[in-house]
């Protein structure tokens, strides 16, 4: 029997990621619907569409046209803009749990904490910049409801969150609850800088080339954090 877990959106996927209830759920569906594989295909161009153009680009009608269904189709599988969008993240945040995972098991093991937290924030600085539309779109999500969905923050941030203070205030030697909020406000810092466009790296640096202005934000994103978890500031 496949073992069967629910999404963000509340729905039942197999370990493929499969969303289960679609095959289940005849009663209105679009005659020319196709259940997991339509479901697929609709969110795969919704992320071709969000790598390419960026959120704006990702309507329910242009989704639906490059996936060759109707909106009616596709509001089927997605009942709102706003929750095919959190579709899209899905990926975006398994890839930062695991390498949450990875980076936590290093800084353990590590003889030398702080380079070892030098590496994690620019392990994390890079991921961001490397998905810079889907980290773009989660902080536009966020800010316009004043938080993450609820299910994002019991699947994914409260854990993220639990896991990176354990981890930090086992290398700092600091109280749990206070890492808790190091942990947020270093996420929040990194995440700002790494999404941050080429233009607008160098307003902020004062510098006028690209490559040194993206250098300098990520060493001042380590020196930072660096700060926030051992009271230091790093050279």
């Amino acid at each position: 029997m496949v073992k069967e877990q629910k999404t963000h959106t509340g729905r039942n996927v197999d370990a493929a990621g499969h969303d289960r209830n679609l095959k289940r759920e005849m009663a209105g569906r679009p005659s020319n619907s196709d259940s997991s594989a339509t479901y697929d295909l609709i969110l795969s161009q919704a992320r071709s569409l969000l790598q390419k153009e960026g959120m704006e680009a990702v309507t329910v009608r242009k989704v639906a046209g490059l996936a060759g269904v109707g909106s009616g189709t596709l509001r089927y599988y997605f009942a709102t803009h706003e929750e095919l969008l959190e579709a899209c993240l899905d990926s975006y945040h398994e890839g930062l749990r695991e390498l949450q995972a990875k980076l936590s098991t290093e800084l353990l093991s590590a003889t030398s904490p702080q380079a070892a937290i030098r590496f994690c924030i620019e392990s994390i600085f890079d991921y961001l910049e490397a998905n810079a539309e889907c980290a773009r779109m989660r902080s536009i999500l966020t800010t316009r409801k004043g938080g993450m969905p609820t299910s994002r923050h019991s699947h994914f941030r409260g854990p993220f969150l639990a896991g990176a203070a354990m981890v930090l205030s086992q290398v700092s030697k600091k109280p749990l609850r206070e890492m808790r909020l190091v942990a947020d406000a270093a996420n929040r810092l990194i995440s700002s800088y790494a999404i941050s466009s080429d233009e607008e790296a160098c307003h902020v640096t004062g510098l006028t080339d690209v490559a040194e202005a993206r250098k300098e934000l990520r060493t001042y994103s380590v020196k930072l954090c660096c700060q926030l978890i051992f009271d230091t500031v790093e050279s």
